[in-house]
Protein backbone atom coordinates (compact mmCIF):
# COMPACT_ATOMS: atom_id res chain seq x y z
CA UNK A 1 0.00 0.00 0.00
CA UNK A 2 2.82 2.36 0.91
CA UNK A 3 4.43 1.83 -2.49
CA UNK A 4 1.12 2.50 -4.21
CA UNK A 5 0.64 5.75 -2.32
CA UNK A 6 4.21 6.87 -3.04
CA UNK A 7 3.78 6.01 -6.69
CA UNK A 8 0.53 7.95 -6.87
CA UNK A 9 2.07 11.01 -5.26
CA UNK A 10 5.06 10.91 -7.61
CA UNK A 11 2.70 10.57 -10.56
CA UNK A 12 0.69 13.59 -9.46
CA UNK A 13 3.84 15.68 -8.99
CA UNK A 14 5.17 14.70 -12.40
CA UNK A 15 1.79 15.52 -13.93
CA UNK A 16 1.75 18.96 -12.33
CA UNK A 17 5.30 19.70 -13.44
CA UNK A 18 4.55 18.47 -16.93
CA UNK A 19 1.44 20.62 -17.12
CA UNK A 20 3.29 23.65 -15.82
CA UNK A 21 6.14 23.27 -18.28
CA UNK A 22 4.16 22.27 -21.35
CA UNK A 23 0.74 23.89 -21.04
CA UNK A 24 1.53 27.10 -19.16
CA UNK A 25 4.10 28.48 -21.62
CA UNK A 26 1.47 28.34 -24.34
CA UNK A 27 -0.72 30.91 -22.53
CA UNK A 28 -0.67 34.52 -23.63
CA UNK A 29 0.36 37.31 -21.30
CA UNK A 30 -1.94 37.01 -18.26
CA UNK A 31 -3.39 39.42 -15.73
CA UNK A 32 -3.92 38.10 -12.20
CA UNK A 33 -7.03 39.41 -10.39
CA UNK A 34 -7.83 39.27 -6.69
CA UNK A 35 -10.56 40.66 -4.49
CA UNK A 36 -10.13 43.19 -1.69
CA UNK A 37 -11.55 42.68 1.76
CA UNK A 38 -14.95 43.97 0.59
CA UNK A 39 -15.07 41.57 -2.35
CA UNK A 40 -14.25 44.20 -4.99
CA UNK A 41 -12.08 42.96 -7.82
CA UNK A 42 -8.78 44.71 -8.25
CA UNK A 43 -5.89 44.18 -10.67
CA UNK A 44 -2.97 42.81 -8.74
CA UNK A 45 -0.24 42.53 -11.34
CA UNK A 46 0.55 41.85 -14.97
CA UNK A 47 2.41 38.62 -15.59
CA UNK A 48 4.49 38.31 -18.74
CA UNK A 49 4.67 34.78 -19.93
CA UNK A 50 7.82 33.33 -21.46
CA UNK A 51 7.42 33.12 -25.23
CA UNK A 52 6.99 29.64 -26.60
CA UNK A 53 10.08 28.36 -28.41
CA UNK A 54 9.22 25.65 -30.94
CA UNK A 55 12.02 23.25 -31.81
CA UNK A 56 12.67 23.07 -35.53
CA UNK A 57 13.74 19.83 -37.22
CA UNK A 58 17.34 19.62 -38.31
CA UNK A 59 17.79 20.31 -41.99
CA UNK A 60 19.04 17.43 -44.10
CA UNK A 61 20.86 19.91 -46.29
CA UNK A 62 24.42 20.95 -45.61
CA UNK A 63 25.38 24.58 -45.88
CA UNK A 64 28.05 23.76 -48.41
CA UNK A 65 27.53 24.14 -52.12
CA UNK A 66 25.85 21.32 -54.01
CA UNK A 67 28.19 18.86 -55.70
CA UNK A 68 27.92 17.20 -59.10
CA UNK A 69 30.59 14.76 -60.22
CA UNK A 70 30.91 12.77 -63.42
CA UNK A 71 32.10 9.30 -62.43
CA UNK A 72 33.46 6.74 -64.89
CA UNK A 73 33.34 3.10 -63.82
CA UNK A 74 35.98 0.53 -64.65
CA UNK A 75 33.24 -2.11 -64.80
CA UNK A 76 30.29 -2.41 -67.23
CA UNK A 77 26.88 -1.91 -65.66
CA UNK A 78 25.82 -5.33 -66.96
CA UNK A 79 28.21 -7.14 -64.59
CA UNK A 80 26.66 -8.46 -61.38
CA UNK A 81 28.03 -6.79 -58.24
CA UNK A 82 30.99 -5.00 -59.85
CA UNK A 83 28.72 -3.24 -62.31
CA UNK A 84 25.86 -2.59 -59.92
CA UNK A 85 27.92 -1.07 -57.08
CA UNK A 86 28.75 2.24 -58.81
CA UNK A 87 25.11 2.61 -59.86
CA UNK A 88 23.99 2.02 -56.27
CA UNK A 89 26.44 4.68 -55.16
CA UNK A 90 24.87 7.18 -57.56
CA UNK A 91 21.33 6.38 -56.45
CA UNK A 92 21.94 6.22 -52.71
CA UNK A 93 24.09 9.34 -52.39
CA UNK A 94 21.34 11.37 -54.05
CA UNK A 95 18.84 10.06 -51.50
CA UNK A 96 21.07 10.36 -48.44
CA UNK A 97 22.18 13.90 -49.29
CA UNK A 98 18.66 14.99 -50.28
CA UNK A 99 20.00 16.01 -53.68
CA UNK A 100 23.02 17.95 -52.42
CA UNK A 101 25.42 15.44 -53.99
CA UNK A 102 25.00 14.06 -57.51
CA UNK A 103 27.49 11.44 -58.70
CA UNK A 104 26.62 10.70 -62.31
CA UNK A 105 27.47 7.17 -63.46
CA UNK A 106 29.20 6.67 -66.83
CA UNK A 107 30.01 3.37 -68.51
CA UNK A 108 33.64 2.29 -69.03
CA UNK A 109 35.36 3.99 -71.93
CA UNK A 110 32.78 6.75 -72.34
CA UNK A 111 34.66 9.74 -70.93
CA UNK A 112 38.06 8.08 -70.47
CA UNK A 113 39.61 4.70 -71.31
CA UNK A 114 39.57 2.21 -68.43
CA UNK A 115 43.35 1.98 -68.47
CA UNK A 116 43.65 5.75 -68.10
CA UNK A 117 41.17 6.45 -65.29
CA UNK A 118 43.96 7.22 -62.84
CA UNK A 119 45.40 9.96 -65.04
CA UNK A 120 41.95 11.18 -66.10
CA UNK A 121 41.02 11.99 -62.50
CA UNK A 122 44.37 13.66 -61.81
CA UNK A 123 44.07 15.87 -64.88
CA UNK A 124 40.42 16.77 -64.13
CA UNK A 125 39.26 15.16 -67.37
CA UNK A 126 36.72 13.40 -65.15
CA UNK A 127 35.67 14.12 -61.57
CA UNK A 128 35.76 10.61 -60.18
CA UNK A 129 36.49 6.99 -60.98
CA UNK A 130 34.92 3.85 -59.57
CA UNK A 131 37.72 1.35 -59.85
CA UNK A 132 39.99 -1.12 -58.08
CA UNK A 133 43.23 0.39 -56.76
CA UNK A 134 45.02 -2.79 -57.85
CA UNK A 135 44.22 -1.98 -61.49
CA UNK A 136 46.84 0.77 -61.25
CA UNK A 137 49.55 -1.63 -60.11
CA UNK A 138 51.64 -1.00 -63.23
CA UNK A 139 51.77 2.72 -62.40
CA UNK A 140 51.92 2.34 -58.60
CA UNK A 141 53.14 -1.14 -57.58
CA UNK A 142 52.24 -0.57 -53.91
CA UNK A 143 48.54 -0.51 -54.82
CA UNK A 144 48.85 -4.19 -55.66
CA UNK A 145 48.54 -4.80 -51.92
CA UNK A 146 44.85 -3.95 -52.28
CA UNK A 147 43.93 -6.79 -54.57
CA UNK A 148 46.61 -8.49 -56.63
CA UNK A 149 48.95 -10.20 -54.17
CA UNK A 150 49.30 -13.89 -55.13
CA UNK A 151 47.74 -16.02 -52.39
CA UNK A 152 46.90 -12.76 -50.62
CA UNK A 153 44.35 -11.92 -47.90
CA UNK A 154 40.76 -13.10 -47.84
CA UNK A 155 38.00 -10.45 -47.91
CA UNK A 156 37.70 -10.54 -44.12
CA UNK A 157 41.46 -10.22 -43.70
CA UNK A 158 41.54 -7.37 -46.20
CA UNK A 159 38.85 -5.44 -44.35
CA UNK A 160 40.50 -6.08 -40.98
CA UNK A 161 43.79 -4.68 -42.26
CA UNK A 162 42.03 -1.79 -43.96
CA UNK A 163 39.97 -0.54 -41.02
CA UNK A 164 41.98 -1.76 -38.01
CA UNK A 165 45.52 -2.28 -39.27
CA UNK A 166 46.05 1.17 -40.87
CA UNK A 167 45.62 -0.17 -44.40
CA UNK A 168 43.28 2.70 -45.29
CA UNK A 169 45.69 5.34 -44.01
CA UNK A 170 48.54 3.76 -45.95
CA UNK A 171 46.48 3.63 -49.14
CA UNK A 172 45.54 7.28 -48.94
CA UNK A 173 49.13 8.23 -48.16
CA UNK A 174 49.96 6.69 -51.54
CA UNK A 175 47.12 8.51 -53.26
CA UNK A 176 47.74 11.86 -51.59
CA UNK A 177 51.30 11.90 -52.90
CA UNK A 178 49.58 12.16 -56.28
CA UNK A 179 46.92 14.66 -55.16
CA UNK A 180 44.19 12.01 -55.07
CA UNK A 181 41.88 10.60 -52.41
CA UNK A 182 40.18 7.19 -52.27
CA UNK A 183 37.09 6.03 -50.39
CA UNK A 184 36.64 2.24 -50.01
CA UNK A 185 33.40 1.53 -51.85
CA UNK A 186 33.15 -2.24 -52.26
CA UNK A 187 35.09 -5.47 -52.08
CA UNK A 188 35.25 -8.34 -54.55
CA UNK A 189 35.32 -11.86 -53.15
CA UNK A 190 37.74 -14.48 -54.57
CA UNK A 191 38.05 -14.65 -58.32
CA UNK A 192 38.57 -17.80 -60.35
CA UNK A 193 41.92 -18.89 -61.73
CA UNK A 194 40.41 -18.53 -65.16
CA UNK A 195 38.37 -19.86 -68.06
CA UNK A 196 40.34 -22.19 -70.35
CA UNK A 197 39.56 -23.56 -73.79
CA UNK A 198 41.51 -26.73 -73.00
CA UNK A 199 41.88 -28.83 -69.88
CA UNK A 200 44.80 -28.10 -67.56
CA UNK A 201 46.17 -31.22 -65.86
CA UNK A 202 49.57 -29.95 -64.70
CA UNK A 203 51.68 -26.82 -64.67
CA UNK A 204 53.38 -27.76 -67.94
CA UNK A 205 50.07 -27.33 -69.77
CA UNK A 206 50.32 -23.59 -69.11
CA UNK A 207 53.50 -23.17 -71.11
CA UNK A 208 52.82 -21.32 -74.36
CA UNK A 209 49.19 -20.44 -73.58
CA UNK A 210 47.93 -17.00 -74.59
CA UNK A 211 46.00 -15.69 -71.61
CA UNK A 212 44.17 -12.52 -70.76
CA UNK A 213 45.58 -11.60 -67.36
CA UNK A 214 46.95 -8.34 -65.97
CA UNK A 215 48.96 -6.71 -63.20
CA UNK A 216 51.16 -8.58 -60.77
CA UNK A 217 49.40 -11.84 -61.65
CA UNK A 218 50.53 -11.42 -65.26
CA UNK A 219 54.16 -11.14 -64.20
CA UNK A 220 53.78 -14.34 -62.20
CA UNK A 221 52.08 -16.12 -65.10
CA UNK A 222 54.88 -15.13 -67.46
CA UNK A 223 57.32 -17.05 -65.24
CA UNK A 224 55.32 -20.17 -66.12
CA UNK A 225 55.67 -19.56 -69.85
CA UNK A 226 52.26 -17.95 -70.39
CA UNK A 227 51.96 -15.21 -73.00
CA UNK A 228 49.91 -12.52 -71.27
CA UNK A 229 47.61 -10.03 -72.97
CA UNK A 230 45.53 -7.07 -71.77
CA UNK A 231 42.01 -7.20 -73.19
CA UNK A 232 38.94 -5.20 -72.17
CA UNK A 233 36.31 -7.16 -70.25
CA UNK A 234 33.72 -6.56 -72.96
CA UNK A 235 36.01 -8.17 -75.56
CA UNK A 236 37.10 -11.27 -73.63
CA UNK A 237 34.27 -13.56 -74.73
CA UNK A 238 34.84 -12.94 -78.43
CA UNK A 239 38.61 -13.33 -78.03
CA UNK A 240 38.11 -16.73 -76.41
CA UNK A 241 35.44 -17.83 -78.86
CA UNK A 242 37.58 -17.02 -81.91
CA UNK A 243 40.79 -18.44 -80.46
CA UNK A 244 42.64 -15.14 -80.19
CA UNK A 245 43.42 -16.25 -76.63
CA UNK A 246 43.44 -19.67 -74.98
CA UNK A 247 42.42 -18.59 -71.50
CA UNK A 248 41.20 -15.60 -69.54
CA UNK A 249 41.14 -14.46 -65.97
CA UNK A 250 37.73 -12.84 -65.65
CA UNK A 251 36.60 -11.62 -62.28
CA UNK A 252 33.95 -13.24 -60.07
CA UNK A 253 32.11 -16.45 -61.00
CA UNK A 254 28.84 -14.54 -61.23
CA UNK A 255 30.42 -12.03 -63.60
CA UNK A 256 31.85 -14.76 -65.81
CA UNK A 257 28.47 -16.45 -66.00
CA UNK A 258 26.82 -13.16 -66.96
CA UNK A 259 29.29 -12.84 -69.83
CA UNK A 260 28.51 -16.44 -70.93
CA UNK A 261 32.18 -17.36 -70.63
CA UNK A 262 31.29 -21.04 -70.35
CA UNK A 263 30.11 -20.90 -73.94
CA UNK A 264 33.59 -19.95 -75.14
CA UNK A 265 35.83 -21.78 -72.66
CA UNK A 266 34.35 -24.88 -70.99
CA UNK A 267 37.11 -25.46 -68.42
CA UNK A 268 36.84 -23.38 -65.28
CA UNK A 269 39.22 -23.46 -62.32
CA UNK A 270 38.31 -22.09 -58.91
CA UNK A 271 39.42 -20.51 -56.63
CA UNK A 272 41.99 -18.17 -58.07
CA UNK A 273 45.41 -17.63 -56.55
CA UNK A 274 45.88 -14.11 -57.85
CA UNK A 275 42.85 -12.17 -56.50
CA UNK A 276 41.59 -13.67 -53.24
CA UNK A 277 40.03 -10.31 -52.48
CA UNK A 278 39.97 -7.02 -54.35
CA UNK A 279 39.21 -3.65 -52.85
CA UNK A 280 37.01 -1.29 -54.88
CA UNK A 281 37.15 2.46 -54.38
CA UNK A 282 35.78 5.83 -55.38
CA UNK A 283 38.80 7.91 -56.41
CA UNK A 284 38.67 11.72 -56.64
CA UNK A 285 41.13 14.58 -56.58
CA UNK A 286 42.33 15.50 -53.11
CA UNK A 287 41.22 19.13 -53.44
CA UNK A 288 37.71 17.97 -54.40
CA UNK A 289 37.48 15.91 -51.25
CA UNK A 290 38.83 18.68 -49.05
CA UNK A 291 36.32 21.15 -50.50
CA UNK A 292 33.41 19.02 -49.33
CA UNK A 293 31.77 19.85 -46.03
CA UNK A 294 32.26 17.31 -43.20
CA UNK A 295 28.62 16.29 -43.64
CA UNK A 296 29.13 15.61 -47.36
CA UNK A 297 32.29 13.60 -46.64
CA UNK A 298 30.40 11.50 -44.10
CA UNK A 299 27.51 10.96 -46.50
CA UNK A 300 29.80 9.60 -49.21
CA UNK A 301 31.74 7.46 -46.74
CA UNK A 302 28.55 6.01 -45.27
CA UNK A 303 27.05 5.12 -48.66
CA UNK A 304 30.34 3.55 -49.75
CA UNK A 305 30.48 1.63 -46.48
CA UNK A 306 27.06 0.24 -47.29
CA UNK A 307 28.46 -0.83 -50.66
CA UNK A 308 31.25 -2.73 -48.89
CA UNK A 309 28.71 -4.62 -46.79
CA UNK A 310 26.48 -5.47 -49.74
CA UNK A 311 29.32 -6.55 -52.03
CA UNK A 312 30.78 -8.85 -49.38
CA UNK A 313 27.41 -10.50 -48.74
CA UNK A 314 26.40 -10.76 -52.40
CA UNK A 315 29.83 -11.95 -53.51
CA UNK A 316 29.77 -14.86 -51.07
CA UNK A 317 26.14 -15.67 -51.88
CA UNK A 318 26.75 -15.85 -55.64
CA UNK A 319 30.13 -17.55 -55.78
CA UNK A 320 28.67 -20.66 -57.36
Amino acid sequence: MQKILVGSIIGMVVGILFGASVVAPRLTDATIHRSDDDGNAVVAEQIEQTPVVVAQPLSTHSNASSVQWNMVSAFPSSLPILGSLPQQLSQKIADVSNGDIAIVFHEPGTLAPVGELFDAVRSSAIDAAFTAPALAVDKIPALGLYGSVPFGPSPREMLSWLYVGNGLEQMNAIYQERDLYAVPCGIATPEAAGWFRGEITNVNDLNGLRMRIEGLAARTAEKLGIETLSIATSEVYEALKTGVIDAAESSLPSAGTALDMQGAAPHYYFPGWHHRSTLLALVVRLDQWQNLSPIQQYQISIVCGDNVRESLAEGEAHQF
